[in-house]
Order: structure tokens, then C-alpha cells, then sequence
């Protein structure tokens, strides 16, 4: 099947855009129309669009694309279900010196190749990280904290282009990154063991902190713009319970902030006992005060977050 959506080979590939999906043909068609639209040369960049066992009409989407666009579209199958599968399928394949990811629910801004082209060359950083607006015209919840924004994968944090370091609160968003392919050669791919295979979580995040931790430079790029699409079951409270949760998981094996000498009770950091105290007490005192407030429901997301942490420390240490 690869074969068959390739066209116009070339060797003068610069930049490889990498999307990958699982069944959400209808959004994929806006993603790959504003990624075959760029005023960036066609020659000079190509698309991966990997397909993560979707059972919709993903393939045949891909097909009617292919035929028609001007730049090399090529379409992959990775078979085993998570993003980080897809994602190191996608990099093991590009031909481009630059890789570019965005997501299948994303729409790229029409100068968005052009844009991290030029902050390549004029800023020379390793990665790049761009604004990432909502797609949302709905009323934002009342309990939608700031610090919930990553659920979502807004990112907005400066109007002028910063490199970013390890001090930062969040970091840039996988919805719209970009990288050197020197990056992967010199730090690997992204980890396949943060994510339980149903929500993609940390796997840019995860990246972007090994390459700072190496002396990498990563900029922030406020004109290296998506649109990224929020459906109404991403702004529900179960919805953010469950990704905190996920998060705490893949914190868990992330391994941040533990070194040999921090002490732990049961596995634990016995630092997060304390935070979990704290978020439960102004949790609680919270919901007394304003049973809607939206900080108690903040504190409550932090629980969880510490929930999915434990669970997954005991996790293994059932499994030892």
C-alpha cells in the first residue's frame, strides 16, 4: 500500500510532515487539506500520514489525496496501537533533515511550513514548539482551570519567539512541533511506555525534557501557528479526571525529580504524600465554602494525578 500512494519521488526533500491517526477520517480530511495547501515549495517537503489501525475510510482518504497533491504523500501502517508507535514508525521512514508533527484533529495555518523553515535558520535551534490555538466556539466550563489548558493542547505562552528551558510550567504541545531528525539520531524517539495505547499523553513532553536536559535548544515560535479541535466530551469533568490520572501514570515512569537520594515511603516520593495532603485539604475546604468552585475541582484533579502515580508504582511492584 505504501507504494501505491507515493508519488513524484524526489531526492530534494527538506522538511518531512508527520500525522499520525486512528479513525477520525472526517478531521483528518481538514488536517491533510491545510497540510497539501502550504505556499511552502511541494518539492520540497513530503507528508507521512501513519495510520494507526484505523477501520474507518482513513486508507481510501489517504488514496484520493495522494493522487492529486503535488507533494510526496505516503501513507504508513503501524500496527501495534499507540502514538509513540506511530510516531518512531514515521521518523524511522522521513527523508527530510527537518520533521514536522501535527495532529489528525489539528488544521495548520496556511504559512506554517514557511514559518518553521525560517525560525530553523534564523534562531538555529534544535526543536521548535508553536501556538496552539482551541478550536472551540462553545462557552468554556466554569471549573476549566488554567492549568487544565494542556488537556486541550493549548499552548500560548509569550508573543515574542524564547527558548524555552526546564523552569518552565508547561512546555510546547505535539500538536505542533518540529525538530532537527539530528535530534532522534543523537536522543532516540519518543518513549512508547508513557501512554496506556487510549490517550496519548507525555510523549512530547517527555522528549522536549531530554533534549533540554542534554544542552538542546528549544524554541518557542508564536507565529509557527495550529488550530487544534476541541470535541465536547474533551471539556467534561470525567474526561479531565482521566487525563490527569493518565499523567500521573506516565509521570510515574517518567522518573522525574527522584534521584538515589530522594526518600520515598512504599515507592513514593514521600514529598507527594504532602502534596496530596495539601490538595486534598484545600480540596475539601473548598467545596464547603462554594461546592462549584472551580479551584476545589483543580485540587481534586491533582488527587487524581497523584492516583495514577501510586497506581502505577504498585502496578509494579505487583509484577516484581
Amino acid at each position: 500500500m505504501q507504494s501505491e500512494l507515493m508519488a513524484g519521488l524526489n531526492n530534494n526533500i527538506e522538511i518531512s510532515v508527520i500525522l499520525c491517526t486512528y479513525n477520525r477520517e472526517v478531521l483528518l480530511a481538514r488536517a491533510l487539506d491545510s497540510i497539501l495547501s502550504q505556499g511552502f515549495p511541494p518539492d520540497r517537503f513530503e507528508l507521512l500520514v501513519v495510520d494507526n489501525n484505523s477501520s474507518d475510510g482513513t486508507v481510501d482518504l489517504v488514496r484520493r489525496k495522494a493522487e492529486t497533491a503535488k507533494p510526496v504523500v505516503r501513507y504508513l501502517f503501524e500496527g501495534r496501537q499507540g502514538k509513540s508507535f506511530a510516531l518512531n514508525h514515521a521518523i524511522r521512514e522521513a527523508r527530510g533533515e527537518i520533521l514536522a508533527f501535527t495532529d489528525d484533529d489539528a488544521r495548520v495555518a496556511s504559512d506554517w511550513l514557511e514559518r518553521i523553515d525560517q525560525c530553523f535558520i534564523q534562531y538555529q535551534p534544535d526543536l521548535i514548539g508553536g501556538r496552539v490555538v482551541p478550536d472551540w466556539t462553545g462557552e468554556w466550563p466554569d471549573w476549566f482551570f488554567p492549568e487544565h489548558r494542556s488537556v486541550i493542547a493549548a499552548f500560548n505562552p509569550s508573543p515574542e519567539a524564547v527558548f524555552v528551558n526546564l523552569d518552565w510550567p508547561s512546555l510546547p504541545a505535539g500538536a505542533n512541533l518540529a525538530a532537527r531528525a539530528e535530534v532522534f539520531r543523537r536522543h532516540g524517539g519518543f518513549r512508547e511506555d508513557l501512554s496506556d495505547g487510549t490517550i496519548p499523553l507525555c510523549e512530547d513532553n517527555e522528549l522536549i525534557q531530554r533534549v533540554l536536559r542534554n544542552s538542546g535548544r528549544v524554541l518557542y515560535a508564536p507565529d509557527v501557528v495550529v488550530h487544534h479541535h476541541v470535541p465536547p466530551e474533551r471539556l467534561t469533568r470525567r474526561y479531565v479526571r482521566r487525563w490527569w490520572m493518565i499523567g500521573g501514570m506516565a509521570s510515574s515512569r517518567m522518573c522525574l525529580d527522584e534521584g538515589p537520594g530522594v526518600p520515598k515511603i512504599l515507592g513514593i516520593p514521600r514529598w507527594m504524600y504532602r502534596q496530596a495532603l495539601d490538595n486534598f485539604g484545600c480540596m475539601v475546604g473548598r467545596f464547603i465554602i462554594n461546592p462549584c468552585c472551580r479551584e476545589a475541582f483543580y485540587h481534586e484533579t491533582r488527587l487524581w494525578s497523584f492516583y495514577g502515580f501510586v497506581k502505577d508504582r504498585w502496578t509494579k511492584r505487583n509484577r516484581t
